[in-house]
């Protein structure tokens, strides 16, 4: 698990394979990030409303700006010609100084 600090601009990623040997990088109809804050607001980001950047091929990500700390919870969902999803978590700690420019 990563853990951040306050204030910093976070880059989730993902890449969507097929389940060829070796895998190969393919691109579902409809990507979407669930993101959950540490409050348990919960953010959703699709790449059809362009909250969602492609990379490139099945590669997409999203940079979030983290200023709750805590544990952040997030899910990629692919649907349509991919079916996949994954889903983990990150760490906002508390900085040492009162308040972080």
């Amino acid at each position: 698990m990563n853990t951040y600090q306050s204030g910093n601009i976070v880059t989730i990623s993902v890449l969507f394979t097929n389940n060829a040997a070796p895998p190969v990088p393919v691109d579902p109809t409809n990507v979407t990030l669930r993101v959950t804050d540490p409050n348990g607001v919960e953010t959703d980001y699709t790449y059809a409303l362009l909250l969602v950047n492609k990379v490139s091929v099945g590669n997409y990500n999203v940079q979030l700006e983290v200023l709750t700390q805590g544990y952040w919870n997030y899910r990629w969902e692919g649907t349509g010609a991919v079916v996949a999803a994954n889903e983990t978590r990150f760490l906002v700690s508390q900085s040492v100084f009162p308040s972080p420019q």
